[in-house]
């Protein structure tokens, strides 16, 4: 998690065969993990996700039952974005996914320039600096990237 790269979806339905379409939706625009952790839910610890994990190469683990310390920076980065959501009602998931991914983390670097290795292209101007003072909904969530910190 060298990137700090966030992917999120919004699922009505998270059976095992919701989960795996969506991972796989992940997989077809960056490739097989080598590894997923997750916690122990029902749709991670299903015969079928176990069959497609091992079809896939895919090796996972799971977090300890009742201790989501364990997960710590994935707990941490569901906090951020439903933090995001709530103190940012309007803003999509996908704009709160953006300037995430557009703000720098402590490295100086985004985690997008991580991932792909370029700085994230976006529209000149559109993503403020961290000290914008915008009154818009998006910019501020990227004051509030900063404070929430994975």
């Amino acid at each position: 998690a060298g990137s700090k790269w966030i992917e999120a979806a919004y699922m009505s339905n998270t059976s095992s065969e919701a989960t795996l379409r969506q991972l796989f939706a992940w997989f077809s625009r960056f490739g097989f993990l080598k590894k997923i952790h997750s916690n122990n839910g029902s749709q991670f610890a299903s015969d079928l996700f176990k069959t497609k994990m091992s079809e896939w190469g895919v090796a996972y683990s799971f977090s300890p039952p009742y201790h989501p310390q364990s997960n710590g920076q994935a707990e941490r980065g569901v906090r951020m974005i439903k933090n995001g959501i709530k103190k940012n009602i309007g803003t999509s998931l996908e704009e709160i996914l953006f300037a995430y991914r557009a703000t720098p983390l402590e490295c100086g670097s985004t985690p997008a320039e991580l991932l792909g290795g370029t700085p994230h292209y976006h529209t000149i101007g559109w993503i403020p600096s961290v000290s914008s003072n915008s009154s818009s909904s998006f910019f501020s969530f990227s004051s509030f990237i900063t404070k929430e910190r994975i």
